[in-house]
């Protein structure tokens, strides 16, 4: 498939929440994990400017996320200024043109990322 290709191919809608997302199977490689890792140090410790390019923004939220996360360790957190809240995850998509399933597809993965490098994490301790 052809990067032209790539753009136009829509993902599969999808409806998500924060419990959404996946079990993970205790067997999991902790090279994932780690890989993962590696991977939102990399991006989140760029100094180019990640909301330019549409590849680097979804990476971004994928491997760090554009939502506000702290009500995952604080269940009090109300968003406000500081946080964000889902404010730049709306920026970005109204800046590439995301769609809604888009979006949604995004934040599915995110939680799915999450999941995975927070075991990892927890399993490093």
């Amino acid at each position: 498939m052809n990067s032209a290709q790539h753009q136009t191919a829509s993902p599969t809608p999808t409806t998500v929440q924060a419990d959404d997302a996946p079990k993970l199977d205790a067997h999991l490689p902790s090279e994932v994990g780690e890989a993962l890792d590696f991977c939102r140090s990399l991006i989140s410790t760029t100094p180019r400017d990640t909301t330019v390019d549409p590849i680097d923004a979804l990476l971004y939220a994928v491997l760090v996320g554009d939502d506000c996360e702290a009500h995952l360790t604080d269940p009090t957190h109300q968003h406000d200024d500081l946080c964000g809240g889902q404010d730049t995850m709306a920026l970005m998509a109204k800046k590439h043109a995301w769609s809604t399933e888009v979006v949604a597809k995004l934040r599915h993965l995110r939680a799915a990322v999450a999941t995975v490098t927070t075991t990892w994490e927890q399993q490093q301790h």
